[in-house]
């Protein structure tokens, strides 16, 4: 079968769809909506290998919460569980371990201006934040669920990527990263993050660049 997700020209609604090829039936696995739009996003992940109550089902995200967070899904799109939540959003999904029933992803839950590593289990419980360096992370988790490779940045850095071991986070060697001198000939000034409210109480965060008072 194939899956499609279909949204509607007003951009309020979606719908996931599992298709016949062959016959061009569909079935509607799920719908949503919302004002004043819709939010698309690259967070639907099959499971092909789960078994249980997952089996043949697939994650889902959605901000029906005010939140992008993920849900576990069977295959004939009820909703097992949500998998996160919380007054922060997802990123994107970095791996998916059917073997032990682990989901790995990239969110901004300690701090709405850095990135980090999780995991949790498709039966639920704590998250596990996989990264410590303050900052943003882009993690590739590999095909085996051994290892990932973590780039690292934040406003004193640039990013440095290294490899590490998933099951304990243990360092395995830094990888090459190039640096451009000119960066350092320069002497830029790294900007200066800032929290603002507006009038309805909602938070703002920026990144605050001083010019140089002596050009």
């Amino acid at each position: 079968s194939l899956v499609v997700l279909v949204q509607n020209r007003a951009q309020t609604t979606v719908r996931l769809l599992r298709c016949n090829p062959q016959t061009g039936q569909h079935v509607v696995l799920l719908e949503e909506t919302q004002s004043p739009w819709i939010n698309l996003h690259q967070l639907l992940r099959p499971l092909e290998k789960t078994t249980g109550e997952a089996e043949g089902g697939f994650i889902w995200g959605s901000e029906r919460s005010g939140y992008l967070h993920l849900y576990l899904y069977t295959q004939e799109g009820v909703l097992i569980r949500p998998l996160t939540s919380g007054a922060w959003v997802v990123d994107s999904i970095v791996g998916v371990d059917e073997r032990y029933g682990i989901i790995y992803f990239l969110a901004n839950k300690d701090d709405a201006m850095q990135r980090h590593c999780f995991s949790v289990s498709l039966g639920g419980g704590d998250l596990q934040r996989l990264t410590d360096q303050p900052g943003v992370h882009s993690v590739v988790v590999d095909l085996g669920s051994h290892r990932f490779i973590d780039v690292h940045s934040d406003l004193e850095s640039c990013p440095m990527p290294s490899l590490r071991n998933l099951s304990d986070r243990s360092l395995i060697c830094a990888l090459p990263c190039l640096t451009d001198v000119r960066l350092r000939i320069l002497s830029l000034r790294p900007p200066k993050l800032h929290t603002i409210l507006t009038a309805g109480g909602t938070p703002l965060h920026g990144a605050l660049y001083r010019p140089d008072p002596d050009v």
